[in-house]
């Protein structure tokens, strides 16, 4: 018999557990530290509905999580996905739409862009000498913000790409590893001489390919509460409330806690890894759930929500309409908003009252919206440290970190948010490699 010990909870966690628990002769033991299994997926009762706290849906083209969902009983048919797609940005004290012909916000289709109003004339013609621009392909990784600005201008980047992909990881667009944080544009930069030219194709096999996002059908704890049930049949023992100080004792162990965590456990067995990821920095976000009567906002709700960009200056940096976005969350009457606040130079938030979190909600919410009135309910949620920052040179780090644990320890495996990229999908791809990795090794 192996015993394979998983220290973490979260998504990461449950997925090594997956995977080793279909080896045949081994016992699976999961600590996790908090009273609840799940890390940052949490689906709460919030005014008649389930609404989720954290990530509300995984993107269809990273298979990883729509596999899960499948393996563990909950059928790909029966995922949903959102009644509205379309996101809109505030410019110019507007609500514009986001264009469609962009590739996570990079234009290839101008026409479009020009038609959603979100750039000036002179952004368009900025953009528009792209193609004829040297300086691709690139060599190496750079920052998004570098790449951005070099092939399309200031507002370009500061309209578009930073507002979509500075808010996916909370983080500074001229710090992002490119690699890392938008593989399907660093690819193209890397093989193409122009990025318009380039992500043409990616573009139109978007366009055919169906459904973005998915997710379960009553928010997505049902895939946490599904996996759970799954891996109890299969004998995995769960020990909550169980924060520890050290790894602990069995043939392999995986590590799926956040990277601070990780590197306090690490130091006796690897200074080195311990040290790599001390030097992972993270920031901190805060999400507001609101309800409204649907009387009390002044814009249609005609889109999944709107993003603001970092030069507004707001502590708000998107807005999800979430009961026009689902279908599910749709009452009679009734407005439900998630609200995002804090990035990596405004992370601060984390430690407001929550009078002031309200206060400033409510402030961006009548800006934008119109909204005058108080909520008449509010759910707020603090993460702390709880988005890891991919710097320039990010993968090339890990994959540095990887080698220095293989050496070190190599019946330990590392997993988690901080290692293989944003996102539910890119959490379980990572867990399920490494926990296979790590059986090869310790079983032979």
């Amino acid at each position: 018999m192996t015993s394979y010990a998983i220290v973490g909870g979260g998504i990461s966690g449950l997925s090594a557990a997956w995977q080793l628990s279909a080896e045949p002769g081994v016992e699976v033991t999961v600590f996790e530290a908090d009273a609840r299994l799940g890390g940052k997926i949490a689906t709460e009762r919030f005014g008649g509905v389930d609404i989720d706290l954290g990530a509300d849906n995984v993107l269809r083209r990273t298979p990883a999580a729509v596999e899960l969902c499948r393996e563990v009983g909950l059928a790909t048919d029966a995922l949903i996905h959102p009644a509205q797609t379309r996101a809109k940005v505030w410019v110019e004290n507007a609500l514009r739409p986001l264009p469609a012909g962009t590739v996570l916000g990079f234009p290839v289709d101008l026409a479009a862009v020009e038609a959603s109003g979100v750039l000036s004339a002179e952004g368009l013609r900025r953009a528009a000498l792209e193609p004829t621009l040297p300086g691709l392909p690139i060599v190496g990784d750079v920052s998004l913000g570098e790449l951005a600005r070099a092939r399309y201008g200031d507002e370009v980047t500061t309209r578009l790409i930073d507002p979509l992909l500075g808010g996916i990881a909370a983080g500074d667009l001229d710090r992002m590893s490119l690699d890392a944080i938008a593989p399907q544009i660093a690819e193209v930069a890397h093989t193409a001489t122009s990025l318009i030219g380039g992500l043409a194709p990616v573009l139109a096999a978007a366009q055919q390919a169906g459904p973005v996002f998915a997710a379960p059908p009553h928010g997505m704890e049902q895939l946490v509460t599904a996996l759970t049930a799954r891996l109890v049949d299969r004998g995995v023992r769960f020990e909550t409330g169980a924060a520890l100080d050290s790894l602990p004792s069995a043939d392999g162990v995986v590590v799926a806690t956040p990277a601070l965590a990780a590197a306090r456990l690490l130091r006796p067995v690897s200074p080195p890894v311990a040290s790599a990821l001390d030097a992972i920095e993270h920031t901190s976000v805060v999400f507001v759930v609101t309800e409204y009567a649907e009387g009390d906002v002044a814009v249609p709700l005609d889109g999944s929500g709107f993003l603001v960009p970092r030069q507004v200056g707001a502590p708000v940096t998107a807005v999800s309409w979430a009961s026009s976005k689902w279908e599910r969350l749709r009452q009679p009457g009734t407005v439900l908003l998630r609200s995002s606040l804090g990035h990596r130079d405004a992370d601060d938030v984390i430690d407001a009252s929550d009078d002031a979190i309200i206060a400033a909600v409510q402030t961006a919410h009548r800006r934008t919206m119109g909204i005058d009135t108080p909520p008449r309910r509010v759910r707020i949620v603090r993460y702390r440290d709880a988005f890891p920052q991919y710097d320039v040179g990010h993968l090339d780090r890990i994959a540095a970190l990887d080698e220095s644990l293989l050496r070190d320890a190599p019946h330990v495996a590392l997993c988690g948010m901080a290692f293989g990229g944003v996102g539910i999908p890119a959490c379980i791809r990572r867990a399920r490699t490494e926990a296979g990795r790590l059986h090869r090794r310790v079983a032979g």
